[in-house]
């Protein structure tokens, strides 16, 4: 099933407007998890080998092939990366919110090519106008946490996981968008 992903400040597709999002699952802040990639990069931020970066709690994977560059916007590698479980929080309009929220730093690091990320998600609560079977992924990779866009990502509804390539690191959240009937 193809779905979309809401990345912001990631990459140039449709934009949301903000605001209003219905709260959803809360998660108490987990201690980062810190991951030192220079063992495994070369002096231009190219992996010699793959890796997955997880969160704590492992509800979020990032998985990293073998010759990902991995560097700052700048261009300068990132050896260090570090991935926060937090309570969900996103400003999506129109929106319920399905996971904690991932925050993999340092913020706007560029992946190319993209890593894989895998969030399992919480089964949503029924709302009229809201598609359960179309989770989306939300991002924010800027230092602001307004501005959001879709991209494609796709969803296996039996194990509650969506999956989308991402091309910089920043926040992440499952969301389900649900239409206004009026």
């Amino acid at each position: 099933m193809t779905i979309g992903l809401v990345l912001s400040g990631c990459s140039s597709s449709d934009e949301l407007e903000p605001p209003t999002a219905t709260p959803g699952p809360s998660a108490t802040p987990i201690l980062p998890t810190v991951y030192d990639l220079s063992e495994i990069m070369d002096g231009e931020g190219v992996l010699t080998e793959e890796i997955d970066l997880a969160s704590a709690d492992r509800r979020a994977v990032l998985h990293l092939d073998k010759g990902t560059r991995v560097v700052d916007e700048a261009g300068k590698p990132v050896q260090t990366i570090t991935i926060t479980t937090r309570p969900a929080k996103a400003e999506i309009e129109y929106s319920v919110l399905s996971s904690p929220t991932f925050e993999m730093n340092p913020r706007g690091t560029m992946l190319d090519p993209p890593g894989q990320l895998t969030i399992r998600y919480d089964a949503p609560p029924n709302f009229t106008g809201m598609d359960p079977d179309n989770p989306q992924v939300g991002a924010s990779c800027g230092e602001l946490e307004v501005d959001w866009e879709i991209l494609d990502t796709q969803a296996q509804i039996e194990s509650l996981t969506a999956m989308a390539d991402v091309d910089r690191l920043g926040l992440f959240i499952v969301v389900f968008l649900v239409k206004i009937i009026s």
